[in-house]
């Protein structure tokens, strides 16, 4: 997963040139270091909202079909994340909506897994991005 900083510091004042270039070569650097450990099996987790400001989550969740290059299972964490909140207008608003607007968009950029606090919406969501892909599959 990616993180700018440390828990303790990492919503202090993120800051990216660019966000989704910068990313990849995180990505890349780290899928090096574990193929030189041995380790074959590795999920990325462009860590929405860890050390990124609101409009760069939604930059990456755009971005998410550049990781496909990488060869790895794609990871999104955006249920229920204060960048809904602020895309809505709202902080305090119920954001099951919003979540599963940017989960169907996620499976679409190229997302894999997904976390969810609202499983069985979520659930739904997931499946209509499914048969949005590949609708034989849905039949």
């Amino acid at each position: 997963m990616h993180m700018q900083g440390s828990p303790e510091n990492m919503q202090a004042s993120p800051r990216y040139d660019d966000v989704a270039v910068e990313l990849e070569e995180f990505f890349r650097e780290r899928l090096l270091f574990c193929r030189e450990k041995g380790i074959r099996h590795v999920v990325i987790d462009p860590g929405i909202g860890f050390g990124k400001d609101w409009p760069d989550n939604f930059k990456i969740l755009n971005y998410l079909e550049a990781f496909a290059d990488l060869g790895c299972p794609i990871l999104v964490g955006i249920s229920r994340k204060s960048c809904i909140g602020w895309a809505l207008g709202d902080k305090h608003l119920d954001r099951l909506a919003g979540t599963l607007s940017a989960v169907s968009a996620s499976i679409l950029r190229g997302a894999h897994i997904v976390r969810a606090h609202d499983v069985k919406e979520t659930v739904q969501a997931a499946r209509i991005a499914d048969c949005i892909i590949d609708a034989e599959r849905c039949s």
